[in-house]
């Protein structure tokens, strides 16, 4: 009996001297975290069952845990972050260089993001050894592939101008290729960037831009002094409706004036008779203290033949 647990202390030292040592050296066991993923090699061989989060214990004399980190990973092709150090979750890289449909070179910058398929990343390492073999085989290539594939679809001279097109098309075959990914899967859209063109054809189409603004500058000035001189016609037709206006007014005023004063005229002489002379006369006569003369004869036809005193 004595033995027995004799045995069975010493077997639980032993036991607690290996996990304490397991521990310290930290070696044997592994902890995966919830956002990884475990894969296990048991000499050459990777175990095709991923290791799930936990503490998992291993043979660390024949063999290895590889822990992978299963959240998304954005690759960022950008000249301007090219030189920064890529990170678990972040690679960087120069842009994507290729040639249009005629042979020009351009370059794009966009970036991609995807995550690891937790469930194929042992057969992932069991077909390219490590993780970084894995990403430039099942992630790398196949954007640079794409990528090209699309500017070679386009022509420098127009590219910018459909801008919109050349994002749709990159990223309906960007979804179609990782459709088919079986170790990664594809996080959102493409984000394109930038578009670069070479600098002669930069120049070239400033040229046509600057020319372009020059010709509609020239059609608005066109335009103005079209409008101004149309004005200014139209101001001068009114001032001479104006003019006519006045002067058929002042013609129309004289010639009522003119009217009236005939036709007054008329009206005064047809109202002189004989008797009103006579009597204008008669009235002349005795206001200046002379003799009134007698009137003989008819009504028609009178002379003085007496003046009285």
């Amino acid at each position: 009996m004595g033995k027995i647990i004799g045995f069975i202390v010493g077997g639980s030292l032993l036991i607690a001297s290996i996990l304490g040592l397991m521990v310290v050296t930290k070696t044997g066991f592994v902890v995966v975290d919830g956002w990884e993923v475990g894969v296990k090699k048991v000499k050459t061989n990777y175990v095709m069952d991923e290791l799930h989060p936990g503490y998992h214990f291993f043979n660390p004399v024949l063999d290895s845990v590889v822990e992978i980190n299963g959240r998304p990973i954005l690759f960022n092709y950008s000249d301007e972050d090219k030189d920064k150090p890529d990170t678990e979750e972040i690679r960087y890289g120069d842009m994507i260089s290729g040639v249009d449909k005629n042979g020009i070179p351009m370059s794009v910058a966009v970036a991609i993001e995807v995550k690891p398929i937790k469930t194929m990343m042992a057969e992932g390492y069991q077909e390219d050894g490590t993780f970084e073999n894995m990403l430039d085989k099942k992630v790398i290539q196949p954007n640079k592939s794409v990528i090209r594939d699309v500017m070679g679809m386009f022509d420098v001279k127009s590219v910018q101008s459909k801008r919109a097109e050349f994002a749709t098309i990159l990223n309906e075959r960007i979804k179609a290729v990782y459709a088919e990914n079986k170790y990664f899967g594809l996080v959102g859209s493409v984000d394109l960037k930038q578009i670069e063109l070479p600098k002669a054809v930069r120049d070239g189409q400033i040229a046509v831009q600057l020319a372009a603004q020059s010709a509609e500058r020239s059609s608005r000035l066109i335009e103005q002094a079209k409008n101004e001189a149309l004005s200014a016609e139209e101001v001068a037709k009114g001032k001479a409706n104006a003019y006519t206006i006045e002067a058929q007014g002042k013609a129309t005023a004289v010639l009522i004036e003119a009217k009236a004063k005939a036709k007054a005229n008329k009206l005064i002489s047809a109202s002189i008779t004989d008797k009103v002379l006579r009597a204008d006369s008669i009235a002349a006569w005795k206001s200046g203290g002379a003799q009134v003369p007698a009137m003989i004869g008819s009504e028609n036809s009178q002379f003085i033949y007496k003046i009285t005193k």
